[in-house]
């Protein structure tokens, strides 16, 4: 990474949220939205413009006794991500709503397991999305530790 996450701020001008899609129960299409092409990252390009948020669900596509996030999945959302960065926008990937495991499991008798899902988590996401230079904002803490 040759900028800090100050610097590649800077660089946003503004922002796109692909919402109700990659974080959707039941799927991409679950809550009525298409599924994400090239081109429609394009669109959003031309549109003006050049950082989009995927806010995306994990839970749904892991196992619930060990974390693994099903490789189809992780394969889909290197997709969409391989999209956006192929047409020159900045990525901001994270975990969103996802069915509301988290929000219903903050109490101190379940922070360990929560802690240790998170971390299952942002392991597999930072390596499925490690090759990818500073225009994708995967939990840039996490990311260096898994290259």
């Amino acid at each position: 990474m040759d900028n800090t996450a100050v610097q590649r701020t800077a660089n946003i001008k503004l922002g796109w949220n692909i919402g109700n899609t990659m974080e959707a129960l039941g799927a991409e299409t679950g809550w009525g939205n298409p599924l994400i092409t090239e081109d429609y990252i394009k669109l959003v390009k031309r549109s003006g413009f050049n950082a989009i948020r995927i806010p995306c669900a994990w839970d749904q596509y892991s196992d619930k006794k060990t974390a693994k996030i099903q490789d189809a999945w992780l394969n889909r959302v290197k997709q969409v991500v391989q999209y956006c960065v192929k047409n020159d926008t900045y990525v901001l990937l994270n975990i969103h709503w996802d069915g509301g495991w988290l929000e219903n499991n903050i109490t101190p008798a379940k922070q360990d397991s929560v802690n240790a899902k998170q971390k299952a988590f942002w392991e597999q996401i930072a390596t499925a999305m490690r090759d990818f230079d500073e225009t994708c904002d995967v939990c840039q803490r996490q990311r260096t530790q898994y290259k």
